[in-house]
């Protein structure tokens, strides 16, 4: 996009606040989905492994699923331009 091109860009603070809390109950939640899983499957109890399912997992929700729903819902505060 032409850098004169007029987008709405949120302030940064309101960016991470919006990121932190979606991934908190994210890292809270998935590893307790994704270890016993692994548990399950017969996986090794590795750090490096579960690390690795664990932040892909995170990451793909946060792409897919969460962020998409998560800025609708905050959309208006995140984009209002009176408090920059």
């Amino acid at each position: 996009m032409p850098r004169s091109a007029k987008t709405k860009v949120p302030a940064r603070w309101k960016q991470f606040l919006v990121t932190w809390s979606a991934i908190y109950p994210l890292s809270l939640g998935v590893p307790l989905v994704i270890v016993p899983a692994m548990q399950a499957a017969g996986l090794p109890a590795s750090r490096l492994l579960t690390g690795l399912l664990v932040t892909g997992a995170i990451v793909s929700l946060m792409v897919y699923v969460v962020m998409p729903h998560h800025t609708q819902l905050v959309r208006r505060w995140l984009f209002d331009q009176a408090e920059h």
